[in-house]
């Protein structure tokens, strides 16, 4: 387990949400077949933004179109899960924004490129948070 404030730039392309009992191997298999069949790809983050109930998380959306597929793939599976429950469903399907959330380990601004080569499953409580499984992509 490790603070979420420690971890490198990444972009969160499924936003939390509870399912009963324990699936995460589920949802990693899920992950997995996403990641067989995507290619690695560059892209630049921007424009800023502030995520939060409050507006008070800084954020740089990540709007290209490949978050929105995998979005799209990944949130039509996890949600026919049992006991499946979305955290904020507002920012679920067509409310969904892709984003890299900046933070004190986060060294990027919206000037810069940024290799998405891994699809990683995290498991969230509270303020930590452990990564359950990383997959390259092709």
């Amino acid at each position: 387990m490790v603070s979420r404030d420690l971890w490198p730039v990444h972009v969160t392309i499924l936003g939390n949400f509870r399912v009963e009992g324990a699936l995460e191997d589920v949802v990693a298999d899920y992950v997995a077949s996403l990641a067989k069949h995507t290619e690695a790809f560059t892209m630049r983050l921007g424009p800023r933004a502030q995520f939060g109930s409050d507006l008070t998380i800084p954020v740089l959306l990540a709007e290209h179109s490949m978050f929105h597929e995998m979005h799209e793939l990944l949130s039509g599976e996890v949600t026919r899960l049992p006991g499946f429950d979305a955290c904020e469903p507002s920012h679920w399907a067509s409310g969904y924004r892709p984003h890299a959330t900046l933070g004190s380990a986060v060294d990027i601004d919206d000037k810069d490129m940024l290799a998405i080569k891994w699809l990683t499953l995290a498991s969230l409580t509270g303020n930590r948070a452990q990564r359950l499984r990383s997959i390259e992509l092709l």
